[in-house]
């Protein structure tokens, strides 16, 4: 039986994308699971979430954002050295300055360290929350670079509020959907040039 181009790259890509990613440890809370993995960066964090039916996590109210550190404090003392935090669902890939959760879920609670979001040197599009309970920053978050944190926490359960009835689709699917479409324009322009 002949595999498609799609269902060989779709395999490929997930296979990599899941290949560096450890699951360090899961909790409930509120009817949804919350798995802490390691990561080499948010992009890998989000296509390993989206592999297995979860996104990386939207943090809807001050409880919740709570519970992480209640479940996760010291992150460096008990999963290694990193930058004290871990990669959350926020971003603003979309348009600068204007953060979104990736799920497509109402922004109404936001926990920011002061000065930011800030976009550092313009490379900061992604948002990471600390974990380290030492820090003064304990409990805030930031906006970071894709490869700032190695931790991301993923999260499964029904969304909240959607912003919009648009579906929005997780990078990895977008990054395929890109790849391909892409590969169609090339393959459209050879057999042009062919012809």
């Amino acid at each position: 039986m002949k595999k498609s181009a799609l269902a060989i790259l779709t395999s490929l890509f997930f296979a990599t994308a899941q290949a560096d990613v450890v699951e360090l440890d899961v909790a409930d809370w509120n009817n949804h699971t919350y798995t802490l993995i390691s990561v080499d960066n948010v992009i890998e964090a989000m296509d390993y979430a989206d592999s297995i039916d979860a996104y990386l996590i939207s943090i809807n109210s001050e409880e919740e954002n709570q519970f992480l550190l209640d479940t996760w404090a010291d992150v460096n003392e008990n999963y290694g050295p990193n930058n004290g935090g871990a990669f959350i669902g926020l971003n603003d890939t979309e348009t600068e300055g204007e953060f979104a959760w990736n799920t497509g879920e109402i922004l109404d609670y936001t926990n920011w360290r002061n000065y930011e979001p800030n976009d550092y040197q313009g490379a900061e599009d992604f948002v990471s929350i600390y974990l380290n309970s030492t820090s003064n920053v304990f409990g805030l978050w930031n906006d970071v670079s894709e490869t700032y944190n190695t931790l991301a926490i993923i999260e499964q359960g029904e969304l909240g509020a959607l912003a919009s009835s648009v579906p929005v689709a997780p990078i990895g699917a977008a990054a395929a959907m890109l790849a391909f479409g892409l590969f169609g324009i090339r393959r459209n322009s050879q057999k042009s040039m062919a012809v």
